[in-house]
């Protein structure tokens, strides 16, 4: 896919997917008239703005072993497993998919783009 371009983007990369597995597209041309709708996603976080905090699930036995195991077979590994709180069971994966729709999802697309520097997550699941 990249070769031969002179830049390498995503939109570029996934108008190209689209077309080649004939997803969300109507003929040779993009269902809806647009390949994307991302102006539609750049509203700036309203001042004021508090998204609902992370759904968190803190680390069972099991989990908590594999983060020793992480520190211990690969101290200088990238990234931190301080804080750990990520759903790693089927039932806790599905009430963090829950909690996403129910509280994250409506405002998805307006903020999707937005950044706030004490907010990592803002509206993303």
């Amino acid at each position: 896919w990249a070769e031969g371009r002179k830049s390498l983007r995503m939109e570029y990369f996934y108008r190209d997917m689209r077309r080649h597995h004939k997803v969300l597209m109507d003929g040779d041309k993009p269902a809806g008239g647009d390949w994307n709708y991302d102006a539609e996603n750049r509203a700036p976080p309203k001042e004021g703005l508090t998204p609902p905090p992370p759904t968190a699930h803190p680390p069972d036995a099991i989990t908590k072993a594999v983060i020793n195991m992480v520190e211990k077979h690969f101290p200088t590994h990238m990234g931190s497993t301080d804080g750990f709180f990520f759903a790693v069971t089927r039932p806790a994966a599905l009430a963090v998919l829950d909690a996403f729709i129910q509280d994250r999802l409506p405002l998805f697309g307006t903020y999707q783009d937005a950044m706030l520097s004490d907010e990592p997550w803002m509206y993303h699941s």
